[in-house]
């Protein structure tokens, strides 16, 4: 994956803020605002508090948001690393997200960003960036593909609570050489694959049990 300096993850988040001024008139941008500190593993509000016209154009290609944990691995500038709130309605709201512990080390410095969606579609519009959060109670560590400036997620596919899972593909992994990052890759695809596997179990679970509750309730009714 591509090399990703500060000066054109900065470019590219203006490039994106321009495009949706420029060619979006109707559009208000996307805001939003954060707590100061956010504890890890603890409940935090987040507030959006813009959104797309109703008589927009732009409402036929977005109808939802997305939100992302932006981070900036030391030496390099920040993006969205994995998402925190999927699918939200195109509305201005509070949401409530919980940033896991094995993100990034105690008292780093994070942002929350969010973006135009198409729900169930991973294409996002731009990214808006609120202003600087303190991430406490965290324990990740940078792996070593971070530190050398190399993506290793795409942050719309990613759920934030993989991320650790993420990491410990690329510290198995990742050799400082770009022909590395595949076996990486494909590690880090099987964790998005087993929490899947993991989620699909859980709900046939779920629905076995409520089949017994409803033959149980329909017996005691006869």
């Amino acid at each position: 994956m591509a090399l990703v300096p500060p000066l054109l993850r900065m470019m590219t988040v203006l490039a994106h803020s321009l495009l949706l001024i420029v060619f979006s008139p109707r559009a208000q941008a996307i805001g939003v605002s954060a707590p100061r500190t956010i504890t890890a593993g603890q409940n935090a509000t987040i507030s959006i508090t813009e959104t797309i016209d109703e008589d927009s154009e732009l409402r036929s290609k977005y109808d939802g948001y997305r939100l992302y944990l932006a981070l900036t691995p030391p030496g390099w500038g920040t993006g969205p690393e994995c998402w925190l709130a999927n699918n939200l309605d195109l509305s201005p709201q509070t949401v409530n997200i919980v940033i896991p512990t094995d993100v990034a080390p105690n008292n780093t410095e994070v942002r929350i960003a969010d973006s135009f969606i198409k729900k169930g579609s991973e294409k996002e519009s731009g990214y808006s960036y609120s202003s600087t959060v303190t991430f406490l109670g965290g324990n990740g560590t940078w792996s070593q593909r971070e530190l050398n400036g190399r993506s290793m997620t795409n942050a719309n596919r990613l759920p934030c609570f993989l991320l650790g899972c993420v990491r410990q593909c690329n510290d198995r992994y990742y050799t400082g050489e770009e022909s590395s990052e595949k076996a990486a890759d494909d590690c880090s695809e099987q964790c998005l694959k087993n929490s899947r596997a993991s989620s699909m179990k859980h709900l046939s679970m779920v629905a076995v049990l409520m089949g017994i509750v409803t033959c149980g309730l329909a017996q005691l009714v006869l």
